[in-house]
């Protein structure tokens, strides 16, 4: 049904411009290094790139320290839609992965049969490490202000554009009341 819960749910609305950032994580063996007061870094966790393993729009990859979650960053998304499995490696060890996003950044959240994995232990971080895991990340963002019903970075730009230019403002921020 149209518009059974809202006007920016409405399928048949389908005026927004999606960006989409992509690609591969690799949990490998290595040491947490103090990266600031909140987060490690660690040189067995990167963005995985080859020619096997293309990535978009990541830009870098921490772990918080206070959560326990890994910390991807991205090219800037305001808001968006954050999509992560394990590869064969996470199935046969039965690990799952959660991610919560938007605001630059996804947070991920690790598991195991046993229960919840915090990552920032460095005990807990070697008991998921392998030669070969791989976290398959698609991050999706509205580009544009489409039926999202919020400020876009479109809007932004233009608020943007006119107050350079000196021109009266199109721009949808804030929201009119």
């Amino acid at each position: 049904m149209a518009d059974e819960y809202a006007p920016y749910l409405d399928a048949l609305n389908g005026d927004t411009t999606w960006l989409h950032r992509a690609g591969c994580l690799r949990i490998t063996p290595g040491t947490h290094v103090d990266h600031d007061a909140r987060f490690y870094s660690n040189p067995g966790l990167y963005i995985h790139t080859n020619s096997g393993h293309i990535s978009t729009g990541l830009t870098q990859v921490l772990i918080e320290k206070s959560s326990g979650y890994i910390r991807l960053y991205t090219d800037g998304a305001i808001n968006g839609v954050p999509i992560v499995t394990g590869d064969e490696t996470a199935a046969f060890d039965r690990l799952m992965f959660g991610a919560s996003g938007g605001n630059e950044y996804v947070n991920i959240g690790v598991s195991d049969p046993s229960g919840r994995v915090d990552v920032s232990s460095q005990a807990d971080y070697d008991s998921i490490a392998s030669r070969n895991l791989n976290l398959w990340i698609a991050f999706h963002s509205p580009l544009d202000r489409g039926t999202t019903g919020g400020v876009s970075r479109l809007d932004l730009l233009e608020g943007r554009i006119d107050a350079l230019e000196g021109s009266p403002t199109t721009c949808n921020y804030p929201p009119p009341a």
